[in-house]
């Protein structure tokens, strides 16, 4: 029974990694930027973290990730700003960063890894670099939201 959790988790951890390759893949190329799109996406990432949480079996206080989840949202908040945003064609375009990607997909392929050989304290840890980039995406998409609604057609020249 061991040996069948085992290749289990080992398959939820490979899993993890095919989808932050296509994560990687996807989101390489500049995109639309509508108004719907980055509160899907904030709620996505919301509702992915909270579930691989769950299924992944490592567990973080509360205390301690709540406070970096926030630290992470104003980070990105911050980075928001700094992001292109430009029109092409009366399509309004953006690129998000690929490393805040790489970094969320290593962080919880790492805290899976670390719960499966037995480290569940140190998986938890491992969880918050997960919980950072995460705000930061939140952070990221919030910004994108307020500016998209921001540079409506009228700010076109």
């Amino acid at each position: 029974m061991n040996a069948v959790m085992l290749v289990l988790g080992n398959l939820g951890v490979a899993l993890t990694a095919v989808t932050t390759v296509a994560m990687l893949l996807t989101f390489r190329r500049p995109r639309r930027v509508s108004l719907l799109s980055p509160l899907v996406s904030m709620a996505l990432s919301l509702v992915v973290v909270a579930l691989l949480i769950v299924l992944g079996g490592a567990r973080l206080n509360g205390l301690l990730g709540l406070p970096v989840l926030a630290l992470g949202m104003l980070a990105g908040f911050l980075r928001g700003y700094s992001l292109k945003l430009y029109w092409v064609d009366g399509r309004l375009m953006g690129q998000h960063s690929l490393l805040f990607l790489l970094a969320w997909g290593i962080s919880l392929a790492g805290s899976q890894w670390l719960t499966l050989l037995g480290s569940a304290f140190v998986a938890s840890l491992g969880l918050l670099p997960l919980m950072l980039t995460t705000g930061t995406q939140i952070g990221v998409n919030g910004c994108v939201f307020l500016r998209r609604l921001a540079m409506g057609d009228w700010s076109r020249g």
